[in-house]
């Protein structure tokens, strides 16, 4: 089902993970970015990890004192902007690890967004770091 020039957008794909308005604005414009060409992976990082330093700030000026953990911090931000329906956390090695559920993830542009070109748009590895970061949790 095509729209506003969009590949491979079904309204059913949001439904199923129970996305909002505003899941399906973020993962369909980037989709469209993307398919135009005016979006690569590094600016996705770039912009994503700048806007989970603001986010970070303002879920600190919002929450209240800072968290203990990354795990509660992750799950705070889910908790606000519910991307996932499972956000897991895994430490090993000096690797952080940080995995949403693909499959209920409400801001892919792959999956929501109906993104068919090849390679990385996953605006959350960026988005993360940024924010985790800024809270002073992990330097990544």
């Amino acid at each position: 089902m095509r729209g506003g020039g969009a590949k491979m957008w079904d309204v059913n794909r949001a439904l199923k993970v129970n996305a909002n308005v505003y899941h399906v604005y973020i993962a369909c414009m980037l989709a469209r970015f993307r398919e135009l060409g005016m979006l690569k992976f590094g600016v996705i990082k770039g912009a994503s990890e700048a806007t989970g330093r603001c986010i970070a700030q303002y879920i600190a000026a919002t929450h209240g004192p800072g968290f203990s953990s990354i795990e509660e911090a992750l799950k705070q931000l889910n908790l606000v902007f519910t991307f996932s329906d499972e956000v897991r956390v895994r430490t090993y090695e000096n690797i952080l690890e940080v995995m949403f559920h693909k499959d209920s993830c409400r801001i892919c542009p792959r999956n929501i967004g109906g993104l068919e070109l090849p390679g990385p748009a996953c605006p959350n590895v960026g988005f993360v770091k940024g924010y985790l970061e800024e809270l002073g949790l992990v330097k990544l």
